[in-house]
Formats: structure tokens, sequence, C-alpha cells
């Protein structure tokens, strides 16, 4: 039986600091997810109770989170080490997100809600919509980074 070297196994990127903050950032995006989901959820059971279709955008959004909750909770797995193309995927994420904020932006951002329950809490999910968008983007940055940097230092022949 042949056992694997330890010393022959990469360290995380970044070390114990950059461990915290990938997990931080993962965790961040499942409670934005969630509690967009949430919000997107309430409209979309309360259309489905007054037997009334779904709007493709309110689907449009619990696809956006569902595969974002997905994607968070799989990069959170210990057993995956590699981050060379989990920004690709991230980056794909933030431009549904970006659509997500743009299209209930432009629904509801200067509309005028007149204490109207439903319209006052999906103007809160379009803010919450943006901080989505925004965890998406630095995941996806951060990510491209470590691979630019991954893929650079071994074409140097540079230890990292």
């Amino acid at each position: 039986m042949v056992k694997k070297c330890p010393d022959h196994r990469t360290a995380p990127p970044g070390g114990l600091m950059g461990f915290i903050l990938r997990t931080s950032l993962r965790v961040l995006q499942i409670i934005t997810a969630l509690i967009i989901a949430g919000m997107y959820g309430q409209d979309l059971n309360n259309d489905d109770k007054a037997g009334r279709k779904a709007g493709p955008a309110w689907v449009y959004a619990e696809v956006v989170v569902g595969l974002s909750v997905i994607t968070a909770v799989v990069y959170l797995l210990p057993i995956l080490r590699s981050f060379k193309f989990f920004f690709f995927w991230d980056a794909i994420l933030f431009i549904f997100w970006t659509a997500l904020f743009g299209t209930f932006g432009n629904l509801y951002i200067k509309r005028d809600c007149n204490n109207n329950g439903s319209c006052n809490r999906m103007k809160v999910a379009v803010w919450f919509d943006l901080v989505g968008m925004l965890l998406w983007f630095i995941s996806a940055v951060v990510g491209g980074c470590m691979f630019w940097k991954d893929r650079h230092s071994r074409s140097r022949g540079v230890i990292v």
C-alpha cells in the first residue's frame, strides 16, 4: 500500500486567514441568497394562493438564488481544495445577480410604495440583490486573481 506524503500537498491559498475570509464570503453568500429566497418566495406563494401564474422575473430570482446556495455550499466542502476554475462559475453567477438587481431595481427603486407592505419588502429585496451581486463579484475577482497568480507563478518557476 502506498501512503501519500503530506509534504506534497499544496497549502490552501492565503493560509489560515485566506481560508477564514473565503469561508466567511461563502457563508455571507448563502445567508444573502436565503434571505432573498424568502422575500421573493412570499410573492410566489401569494400568487399561487390567488391562482395567478408566477412572474418570470420572480422565478428567475429563485433559480439564481438556488444556484447560488448550491454553489456556495459545494465550495465550502473541505474535499474541494482546488480553486482553479471556481472563479469562472462565480463570474457567471455575478452576471446572473447583476441581471437580477437590474430587473428588480428597475421595477422597484423609484416606485412610491405608499405603505404597501409587499412593495416595501421588494424595495428591501432589491438592496439585498445588490449585496448578493457584490459578494459574487468579490469571489469572482479574488478567484480570478488566485488563478492568475497560480498560473503565473508556475510558469515562472516561482514557489509561492
